[in-house]
């Protein structure tokens, strides 16, 4: 009886227990994560948990109740979070870790783009170097996924917290324990394995408690979207869903502000512009487009791809001022 007992190596966390009927406030994670921002720091909030479990209505409280009302630190006069910054396009987010400052992204159902089985694409690739490569801009980012042990390593190396949505309602929530002495940065793996391990130590055992696991600061409870939030939420899914699928020609029907004459000529004067050395970022070229031809984010994206094709360049990502 003392060897098998012996043999066990998984037990839970004496910091971990302190937070076992903790419960984080919706207010609370939207005020840290901001705080964070201030400290010019950016986060990168991955949540998981199996398809129907509410993912997105959790953001989504997060996002039309909190976000929507508290100031852009960084861009003085704007908000957080406006209903251009939901996106189910993995490189429009991936142009707009670039472009956005100070805001939240909101990646819903981001399978496509970080899935391990998918880890060399191009757009995986992407996220990896703009994470690499974009401090201090204070972007919170929210990115959706259904399957944690699907999603790339070495994007999982840039995750500053992670919720795991385990039913309707009820989430855990996991950061970095690193603030102690011996502690250790926030590593889905590590959790992931050190959970297996448990279970093989205890094949009787049904489920492993969040305590077991140093990283656990406590549970978010959450319920369904409001009749208008639900309204709100589904008219974003399916006007992005339906863009990424319309032809060039269904999608000037279907968005009569848009003339495509105006735009032939704004995008190649202002890509001279760039040229010339009179546009000196990236965010100046997309701040004079956007005001220019006033289209949505997705659709702005694919218009400059398109210009910078017939100039020899791959895409907004890749190209370089």
């Amino acid at each position: 009886m003392y060897k098998k007992f012996n043999k066990k190596t998984i037990f839970p966390d004496s910091n971990a227990k302190m937070f076992h009927h903790f419960t984080v406030t919706h207010k609370m994670l939207c005020n840290a994560l901001r705080d964070r921002i201030k400290l010019n720091k950016d986060s990168t909030v991955l949540i998981s948990g199996p398809t129907g479990v509410g993912k997105s209505t959790m953001v989504g409280k997060f996002c039309f109740n909190f976000f929507e009302n508290m100031e852009n630190l960084k861009k003085p006069g704007e908000m957080m979070y406006t209903d251009e910054n939901f996106m189910v396009d993995p490189e429009l987010y991936a142009s707009k870790m670039v472009i956005d400052k100070g805001c939240v992204e909101w990646l819903d159902e981001a399978i496509e783009s970080l899935s391990s089985k998918n880890w060399n694409s191009k757009i995986n690739k992407t996220i990896i170097t703009r994470k690499n490569k974009n401090r201090k801009r204070g972007l919170v980012s929210f990115i959706l996924i259904p399957y944690e042990a699907e999603t790339d390593k070495s994007f999982l190396k840039h995750i500053t917290m992670w919720i795991y949505v385990k039913s309707r309602g009820s989430a855990e929530v996991y950061v970095a324990n690193n603030s102690r002495k011996g502690g250790q940065g926030l590593s889905i793996p590590r959790i992931i394995e050190r959970e297996a391990r448990y279970f093989k130590e205890n094949p009787n055992k049904k489920s492993c408690r969040p305590i077991h696991h140093g990283e656990y600061i406590g549970t978010i409870y959450f319920g369904a979207f409001t009749k208008a939030e639900e309204k709100r939420y589904n008219a974003l899914v399916d006007k992005h869903h339906a863009t990424g699928k319309l032809s060039a020609e269904e999608e000037e029907k279907m968005n009569p502000s848009m003339d495509k004459k105006e735009l032939e000529k704004q995008i190649p004067i202002i890509l001279d512009q760039v040229e010339a050395g009179t546009i000196k970022s990236k965010r100046e070229m997309w701040d004079k487009l956007k005001e220019i031809t006033k289209f949505d984010d997705a659709l702005l994206i694919r218009n400059i791809n398109r210009h910078l094709k017939i100039r020899g360049f791959k895409n907004f990502n890749s190209f370089e001022i």
